[in-house]
């Protein structure tokens, strides 16, 4: 099994979490041990026994399940748990991640792909963008716009480039061309500035949702590409 990033959206401060976490022992990974029917993760993907190994792109290394679970109330909006059963997580951080010395972090940064198909008069819109969560500095997204710049488009595509958006992401958006030619292309372009600044590709977690409301239905898809990295002296 491969780990999961869960995803939830809380939508104040004082929205039911519906999710129980504990440290077996002291200094004991935290552990997913309750996930309610009627909280904000039944349908997720995390099960009980599953370790938790971040939240919101924050490790919870040396973490007690008090502090983990006071991160999540603290939070409002988008919440992401990247999760593992206890197997597979031991033998990632064992064998698999560089050795981190005492006092260094894990850094998570994710790679969302936005697909959403939306009532637009009598015929449905799609809007495709690309948006980075977790601890991007603007020099890293210059980077990666740099790169993205030496792509070779189709007529009328527009280029993929990352800007700050009005919720401190910074986002990206594609025109119709683009998403019909170069989707793929921009994804293989990210993954590989991204290797290049030392960030490693972990895995992918896809997630889906649908809506009914007045206007008609809408359908929204999310691709996450997860990247880590070892923070270096």
């Amino acid at each position: 099994m491969a780990p999961i990033a869960a995803s939830a959206f809380k939508e104040s401060i004082d929205s039911r979490l519906g999710i129980g976490l504990i440290n077996s022992v002291p200094g004991a990974p935290v552990t997913v041990s309750k996930i309610a029917p009627d909280g904000l993760f039944p349908s997720s993907g995390l099960v009980v026994g599953m370790q938790v190994l971040s939240i919101n792109n924050l490790p919870l290394d040396g973490m007690t399940s008090g502090q983990a679970i006071q991160i999540l109330k603290d939070a409002v909006g988008q919440i992401v748990l990247v999760a593992d059963n206890p197997v597979q997580a031991a033998v990632v951080t064992s064998t698999s991640l560089p050795i981190v010395a005492p006092g260094k972090k894990r850094g998570y940064i994710i790679l969302k792909k936005t697909f959403k198909y939306k009532p637009s008069g009598i015929q449905m819109s799609t809007e495709k963008s690309y948006s980075f969560h977790g601890p991007m500095s603007q020099d890293m997204v210059d980077y990666v716009n740099s790169k993205l710049q030496g792509l070779r488009l189709a007529k009328d595509a527009n280029r993929l480039h990352f800007s700050m958006d009005n919720f401190g992401h910074f986002h990206g958006r594609m025109n119709h061309m683009a998403q019909k030619y170069h989707e793929e292309d921009f994804v293989v372009v990210v993954l590989e500035a991204m290797e290049e600044l030392g960030y490693y590709f972990r895995f992918q977690y896809d997630a889906e949702s649908f809506s009914t409301k007045i206007t008609g239905d809408s359908y929204t898809a999310k691709e996450l590409f997860i990247f880590h990295k070892i923070q270096e002296s």
